[in-house]
């Protein structure tokens, strides 16, 4: 048992991880397959999910942006991260908070 967590008799979840091992292509094309069997609602809210991550993505660049000597800007590449962490934190606390993120 783990030094990080161990289990004790009042523990009564169960939970099996395993791995697959399979041809890239086969994934691509299982890939593929999921893909083509989404409706088109399902592509449209997609769609709007990508655009709306992007906008707040680069809002979220641009507020961590900081002046350089020579006339240009940069962002410090922790902010990527700390972006991400955030975005996750949301996702995982309201699935549906991206409906908020004007575009």
């Amino acid at each position: 048992l783990s030094h990080i967590h161990s289990l004790t008799e009042t523990d009564t979840s169960t939970a099996m991880l395993g791995i697959s091992i399979e041809p890239i292509g086969e994934l691509d094309a299982k890939q593929h397959q999921r893909t083509m069997q989404l409706q088109p609602s399902q592509h449209q809210t997609l769609d709007r999910v990508a655009k709306k991550m992007l906008r707040n993505f680069e809002t979220y660049m641009l507020s961590h942006e900081a002046p350089l000597v020579n006339g240009t800007s940069a962002i410090p590449g922790t902010s990527v991260s700390r972006w991400a962490n955030e975005f996750d934190r949301r996702i995982r606390f309201n699935p549906r908070f991206w409906e908020g993120i004007d575009t």
